[in-house]
């Protein structure tokens, strides 16, 4: 697919969405390793019902919530823990993940 650039504004702008789809990307790969297993799994088990069933927006909703909201025991979040482990992140990146978490809350 070939993508036609107007302007310097919009190949950053490009740029920066797809950094967001990676940072996201890791972060969820992040939220559902086995570290997180026996916090995350339960609440999707519990939206899943007695059917055990779960639509993928649903799923979405959860992952989305367990990862920008829920309190983990010492009171972070997971996204406090993925970006506390990743030093490599750019100042930028970390910005972006916590304003993710903060809009997040406000929606809520």
């Amino acid at each position: 697919m070939t993508v036609v650039v107007r302007s310097e504004d919009e190949a950053s702008l490009r740029g920066l969405i797809e950094r967001c789809a990676e940072l996201k990307g890791e972060l969820v790969e992040f939220a559902q390793s086995p570290r997180f297993d026996r916090r995350l799994t339960p609440l999707l088990l519990e939206a899943a019902g007695p059917e055990r069933q779960l639509d993928e927006g649903e799923a979405i909703r959860i992952i989305d919530n367990f990862i920008l909201r829920y309190r983990l025991p010492d009171g972070s979040t997971v996204v406090d823990r993925f970006v506390a482990g990743r030093r490599d992140l750019a100042e930028g990146d970390r910005e972006m993940l916590h304003g993710e978490e903060l809009l997040h809350r406000r929606k809520a």
